[in-house]
């Protein structure tokens, strides 16, 4: 009599996340807005590619929150041993170029970053950028890694 096929053998699912890594050559301003910056992405198994270069909101100058006239609002005790919670103004950051790609198997691949006409538009401006670089892969189970990595662009 066969014995029937053990399920956890050769069906066990992939729940491990693919390791990432990626390396860019240093690019002047120039060169950025001709062509946007190549990234090379190694990746540990086959998988989709989504690079975001984004720039961190800037906080709005001169702006102050104003308060109802009146006493001030009574602050809350903090724990000992812990800071005081304080309510803080959170800003997305800006997207200002994106990029795909696949990978059919593990190794590496270039993607470049196609810049956004409204960055470009900026930039054409600007004396330099930092910005960071951020990219996500996903194998075919779903699993997700990430890998990031600043940028720094002069004139």
């Amino acid at each position: 009599m066969p014995t029937p096929p053990n399920p956890g053998a050769a069906g066990a699912p992939d729940t491990a996340a693919p390791t990432v890594s990626l390396a860019f050559m240093k690019l002047k301003l120039a060169a950025l807005l001709k062509k946007g910056p190549a990234v090379t992405v190694s990746c540990s198994e086959a998988c989709g590619i989504a690079a975001v270069l984004t720039q961190a909101a800037q906080a709005k100058r001169g702006k102050v929150a104003m308060r109802s006239a009146g006493a001030a609002p009574a602050r809350k005790a903090a724990a000992p041993g812990s800071r005081p919670s304080r309510a803080r103004a959170t800003a997305k950051a800006n997207i200002i170029g994106r990029a795909t790609g696949k990978l059919a198997a593990a190794g590496k691949a270039k993607v470049v970053v196609k810049l956004t006409s409204k960055a470009r538009k900026a930039l054409k401006r600007a004396r330099s950028l930092k910005a960071t670089l951020t990219v996500t892969v996903r194998d075919a189970a779903g699993n997700q890694g990430n890998a990031a990595k600043k940028v720094t662009v002069k004139r």
